[in-house]
């Protein structure tokens, strides 16, 4: 999971998908679910350090996509599109260098392709 809320508690045993679908569902009861910096890991930015422009653009990709990751209308197309709005929109982040960027970058498109394809495979019959 690229994201961690304590209500996905309730759904531990469920595949990735329907874990995705029902965080979907319920993530505004968890303030602290938007912030999660799980789906740009591994990188030195932590929930600690998060500034403020950063942490909007997290809370964007988090409501956007990350939570979507498991619906059932989540395309590679629509997905695709929706992580270069999100790269378009980290370029517009200030207090950022390059060298910063292009690893949030890298991690964030790293993560999520590799997640989709997970809950692309799980749903095979075999």
């Amino acid at each position: 999971m690229l994201i961690s809320s304590p209500l996905l508690r309730y759904v531990d045993k469920n595949p990735p998908s329907e874990r995705y679908r029902f965080l979907s569902k319920v993530y505004s009861r968890d303030v602290y679910c938007v912030l999660c910096t799980d789906c740009i890991n591994p990188s030195r930015f932590s929930n600690c350090n998060v500034h403020n422009p950063l942490r909007d653009w997290l809370k964007w990709v988090n409501k956007n996509i990350i939570v979507h990751l498991g619906d059932i209308t989540m395309s590679e197309k629509r997905l695709g599109t929706l992580l270069r709005i999100a790269t378009c929109m980290l370029d517009k982040v200030p207090k950022i260098d390059s060298i910063d960027r292009i690893e949030i970058h890298y991690n964030l498109t790293h993560n999520v392709w590799a997640e989709y394809r997970n809950i692309q495979l799980e749903g095979l019959p075999f």
